[in-house]
């Protein structure tokens, strides 16, 4: 199981990756911006996520044209081995991350709404694909069903292509995509913090600190 934790704010990733259960971090420039970071200034985070043990680093490539994403993609790749370029699935974003595999750049498919978008991720090589799951939801689409489905084509074709699961907003949906055998999973700090808390487990560890101390 691979997890990631969907932030960039220096105080969350260095508190989940202290943990040691997360492998990366993943980012948008939504978050980037919140975080008071741009592409700019993005070298804090690399940094921050690399030097707290970090494996991974998601940065998702913007600019007015495809030169200027291109420009961006291998900017960041600059910062390490750790960088994993994020492109749009769009027509132009694939022609992009194709682009990026053909110089040896690791990348991933963003924002993926539907199931055949998987296909044309496959064609340009990534080695992720990101699906939007409650962005799936808001566009009237069953996303589980839809994320189910591309799993099947990646299982049914063989691919190396791998599912980050990004959107989900409730344990019992992560449980059930888990069962499914989803083993890519970026979350916020607020699912995470959701997904270890078990108040039953820890009243019992309470329980048994006292005994001990008793």
């Amino acid at each position: 199981m691979m997890l990631y934790i969907d932030t960039a704010e220096a105080s969350e990733i260095k508190r989940f990756m202290a943990t040691g259960m997360f492998s990366g971090v993943t980012c948008n420039p939504f978050i980037l911006k919140a975080a008071g970071l741009g592409p700019s200034t993005a070298r804090q985070l690399y940094d921050c996520a690399v030097g707290c043990g970090a494996k991974q680093l998601f940065l998702q490539a913007v600019g007015a044209t495809p030169e200027a994403q291109l420009e961006q993609a291998l900017y960041y790749r600059s910062f390490g081995p750790e960088v994993v370029v994020k492109g749009v699935g769009t027509a132009a974003g694939l022609s992009i991350v194709a682009q990026l595999v053909r110089q040896g750049v690791p990348t991933l498919v963003t924002a993926l709404h539907d199931a055949k978008q998987v296909v044309g991720a496959m064609a340009a090589g990534a080695d992720y694909v990101a699906p939007y799951l409650s962005e799936m939801y808001a566009s009237g689409r069953n996303g589980v069903e839809e994320v189910l489905t591309m799993m099947r084509i990646l299982s049914a074709t063989g691919s190396r292509t791998r599912l980050v699961m990004a959107g989900l907003q409730d344990i019992p949906t992560l449980v059930q995509l888990a069962v499914a055998g989803m083993d890519h999973l970026t979350m916020t700090p607020a699912i995470a913090d959701t997904l270890f808390a078990q108040p039953e487990t820890e009243a019992m560890g309470a329980f048994f600190e006292r005994v001990v101390g008793g």
